[in-house]
């Protein structure tokens, strides 16, 4: 499923071929004291998005549009990333 949705969005959005690597939990070190903690980001140089626990719709979309739109905010990513999502639940 995961993989599905991961190459759906990429085409979606243009970026062609991406991977996916979870990160085992006790393999990753964090400042956060949060127990609930998730990590989710993406490594540009091999176009993987990387991430703990269990990928969802929202971070797939999130990381792909920070690729194809490097210079737009945070903040913006965000926005779209919700319009996104709106869009598919109608």
């Amino acid at each position: 499923m995961t993989r599905d949705r991961v190459m759906y969005w990429a085409q979606i959005i243009g970026v062609g071929p991406t991977s996916t690597y979870r990160i085992p939990r006790k393999e990753m070190v964090t400042n956060s004291y949060n127990r609930n903690y998730r990590f989710c980001g993406l490594c540009r140089e091999t176009k993987t998005i990387i991430y703990q626990g269990k990928l969802k719709e929202e971070d797939i979309i999130h990381e792909l549009l920070h690729f194809k739109f490097p210079k737009i905010s945070h903040s913006n990513v965000r926005t779209i990333t919700n319009i996104l999502l709106r869009i598919l639940e109608e």
